[in-house]
């Protein structure tokens, strides 16, 4: 009879996020991801292979979970700059309540990684794409009904956004509320 697993995948992955999110990947050795989800490394190694396996599924599961997060909040039905701004201002806040105060996993991922783990950076520029695209839809369909000037490049706009979501949750980390509020306001104000 085979043996069970002891462990639920999809769980592990989670956790694995959860800790690879908090120290990163180099810094996260396979006797942290043993002690942190509780099992055995042949079973983490029989599961997922190797740790770098195991940490593109987490970095994928970010992806899901996060991204996709976003996504449904870009294409609410409200204003853009109120979308906008709930976009950014929870981006920081989502950092400045984090007790470790991490920036988003992504983002650690494109410094960390992206540069010399083709993987990794396969999943980076999909998680930026699927927001930019998002962006580049609200935007375009709010140029439409007015409220984005008909000179403004919704595609260019989109990637401005993308790339000052990514900087305030790298900034996030030492600055202070009121500053970063100030940056998502001056940013808000390229819809202008």
């Amino acid at each position: 009879m085979p043996r069970t697993r002891e462990f639920d995948p999809a769980q592990a992955v989670d956790s694995a996020m959860e800790l690879f999110w908090t120290k990163g990947y180099e810094a996260t050795s396979m006797d942290d991801l043993v002690r942190h989800l509780g099992v055995g490394r042949g079973s983490l190694y029989a599961v997922f292979g190797s740790k770098h396996a195991l940490y593109l599924r987490a970095l994928e599961h970010y992806r899901a979970t996060r991204s996709g997060f976003v996504v449904e909040m870009l294409s609410r039905d409200a204003p853009v700059r109120e979308v906008v701004r709930e976009w950014l201002q929870g981006g920081v806040d989502m950092t400045l309540t984090d007790p470790e105060r991490r920036p988003c996993m992504m983002v650690g991922a494109a410094s960390e990684r992206a540069g010399c783990d083709p993987g990794a950076g396969r999943c980076v520029r999909a998680s930026a794409q699927e927001i930019e695209d998002a962006l580049h839809a609200a935007l375009t369909r709010a140029q439409a009904a007015g409220e984005v000037a008909r000179s403004k490049d919704p595609r260019a706009l989109a990637r401005f956004f993308v790339v000052t979501s990514q900087g305030l949750s790298v900034v996030a980390r030492t600055a202070g509320r009121e500053a970063l509020r100030d940056a998502v306001e001056v940013a808000l104000s390229a819809l202008d």
